[in-house]
């Protein structure tokens, strides 16, 4: 599990390095540099002007960082509870066994919002969708903070996996 945590970070850093780097080098194309021996004068805009592709490349970073961050307090809101398992079995005298349903209850319900979250995000509208799988999320990992039932963190778990897959399929 440790491993697949650091690819899924490696990957994450690796886009957004490719991705600065790029950048970079459409900059000191723009700024009378080369890019692969093109002179500036033969560079492609795809079919925007100059003016249009400064704002796509503007609101490009700005969406880039947005959904980094978005993405990292989603991941945030899946892995926090094995930070708390060690606790929680000795607070609530339960088995790892125990706790191994209530953390298996996200996973489940996860992959089976999956299957209704990509209609329902069409429904509603990708924005909106998201927006209420934060907010849920977010909401859910709070009154979680504050339970004393084994079985109520559980269900609320599994209700959060829910919220999280909220954030994908649309």
């Amino acid at each position: 599990m440790e491993r697949q945590n650091l690819v899924t970070s490696n990957v994450a850093v690796y886009l957004l390095l490719f991705y600065f780097q790029n950048f970079s080098k459409y900059c000191a194309c723009k700024k009378g540099g080369t890019i692969m021996s093109k002179p500036v004068s033969n560079v492609e805009h795809y079919g925007y002007t100059e003016a249009e592709e400064k704002v796509f490349h503007k609101y490009a970073i700005r969406m880039l960082i947005g959904f980094s961050l978005l993405y990292i307090f989603f991941y945030n809101g899946r892995q926090n509870m094995n930070l708390a398992i060690p606790l929680m079995i000795e607070d609530f005298q339960v088995t790892k066994a125990d706790m191994g349903i209530v953390t298996s209850a996200l996973f489940w319900c996860y992959g089976f919002g999956h299957l209704f979250s990509g209609r329902l995000g069409e429904i509603i509208g990708t924005k909106r969708f998201i927006f209420w799988g934060v907010v849920l999320s977010a909401l859910l990992n709070f009154i979680i903070s504050f339970q004393t039932s084994l079985i109520v963190i559980a269900i609320l778990w599994g209700i959060n996996g829910f919220a999280q897959s909220m954030a994908w399929s649309p």
